[in-house]
């Protein structure tokens, strides 16, 4: 499983919110471009609905859902 901050995903508000982040925090944040989260993922078998944002990976229709500027996948060794 991985879920990834995005930097193609409101690109603009994003990069300003991770700015800020990373003034306070030892380990900064690297966002990455949905191409750049792919490469993690070679030569495994990635499980439905695939690599997408956050908030579109199995939600249920009665569950809140506000667009997130991350990606998430599960995958696993075939």
């Amino acid at each position: 499983m991985l879920s990834h901050p995005a930097r193609d995903v409101e690109a603009d508000r994003s990069a300003k919110a991770a700015d800020r982040c990373n003034q306070h925090v030892v380990a900064p944040m690297r966002r990455r471009t949905r191409d750049e989260v792919a490469r993690f993922l070679d030569g495994l078998e990635i499980a439905g609905p695939g690599l997408v944002q956050m908030h579109q990976w199995r939600p249920e229709a009665s569950d809140p859902v506000a667009p997130s500027s991350g990606y998430a996948v599960v995958a696993r060794k075939p």
